[in-house]
C-alpha cells in the first residue's frame, strides 16, 4: 500500500518543526555534511525510503517513536523539503 499526504493527517506547521529537528538532530550527530550529500544523490530513493518509514511507524509506535517516523517520511516524500533540508545542511556544515 502506498500512502499519500490525503492519507496522513498532517499537523499544521509539524513539516517546518520536523525539518528543524531533523537538521539539530543531524547537526548534533556531526553529519550535516554527509546527509545533505546523500539526500542530494539519493533522487527517487528518498521517496521510497519515505514509504518504508510509513511502513514501520505503526510497528514502533508503541515505543514512542511512531510520529517521529511519520515527520521524516513527510520530508523524505517531498522533493522540495528534501532539497530545503539538504540547504539548511549546507548551510549549518559550512558555517
Amino acid at each position: 500500500m502506498l500512502y499519500s499526504p490525503t492519507m496522513i493527517q498532517a499537523e499544521p506547521g509539524g513539516e517546518q518543526a520536523a525539518l528543524a529537528g531533523v537538521v539539530q538532530t543531524l547537526r548534533a550527530w556531526g553529519v550535516a555534511g554527509l546527509a545533505a550529500e546523500l539526500l542530494e544523490s539519493s533522487g527517487p530513493l528518498a521517496f521510497l525510503g519515505a514509504q518504508a518509514l510509513y511502513f514501520a511507524a505503526p510497528m514502533v509506535e508503541p515505543f514512542g517513536s511512531g510520529s517521529n517516523l511519520l515527520a521524516w517520511a513527510g520530508l523524505l516524500e517531498d522533493p522540495q523539503a528534501v532539497s530545503g533540508l539538504a540547504g539548511q545542511l549546507r548551510k549549518q556544515a559550512g558555517g
